[in-house]
């Protein structure tokens, strides 16, 4: 027999952004994290990541001046 322990949700100092989404999209997006054996958050992440970076690529978003604080 195997004893699993349940998940712990541990308190990240990391920030948050909450995103109000249709419900269809939802589960389209929960699909796709399935497929790609990846959590909702890693996914965000990951797209997050490729759209900033496009759009530096782009000339979109100039890099963050030296000493900028950021939230």
């Amino acid at each position: 027999m195997i004893a699993v322990s349940p998940v712990l949700d541990v308190p990240s100092k990391k920030p948050t952004i909450n995103a109000v989404i249709e419900p269809s999209l939802k589960e389209d997006f929960e699909r796709l994290c399935e497929i790609e054996q990846r959590s909702m958050s890693n996914m965000i992440v990951l797209l997050v990541n490729q759209a900033v970076a496009t759009a530096k690529r782009e000339g979109k978003l100039g890099e963050r001046p030296k000493g900028a604080k950021t939230k």
